[in-house]
């Protein structure tokens, strides 16, 4: 995250986002994999889940995403690209990899920065019930 603009461009509008949804988001969050030391370009935590963000512009380094996001203890990792075609070539790329169940219980959700906002209204509450809870005020009446 350190290098590129587009790299840093992307990582900005995905921290406003998830701070929105009221996630506590952290940068540059440091890892250790077995005991090389790596760094997840966005941390976000809701009360019941971890989740670790990854931006990407090549498939490339996917697969030590998901290494360093296992290493996190994240639940989710959530990889962004900047078009459709990069995620679908990093999904490509993860697939051998689920097939061969080394995923563990890790989920991976790789799409265009472009579905971010649908991803978090159509997922974040399945995956989040904090999230969900967050959309309710006192009364117990749904916020708009």
């Amino acid at each position: 995250m350190k290098n590129g603009y587009l790299h840093n461009h992307i990582s900005h509008a995905v921290e406003r986002a998830f701070r929105q949804a009221g996630g506590e988001v952290r940068r540059e969050y440091p890892v250790n994999v077995c005991g090389r030391p790596g760094r997840i370009d966005l941390r976000v935590d809701f009360p019941f889940w971890p989740i670790a963000c990854e931006v990407e512009s090549t498939p490339r380094r996917v697969l030590w995403d998901i290494e360093k996001a296992r290493a996190a203890a994240a639940k989710f990792l959530l990889i962004l690209t900047p078009t459709a075609s990069v995620a679908k070539c990093c999904r490509d790329t993860i697939l051998p990899y689920e097939e061969q169940d080394r995923l563990g219980p890790l989920g991976v959700f790789v799409l265009p920065l472009g579905a971010l906002p649908e991803w978090i209204e159509e997922y974040l509450p399945l995956i989040s019930p904090s999230f969900a809870l967050a959309k309710i005020n006192p009364s117990g009446k749904q916020k708009n």
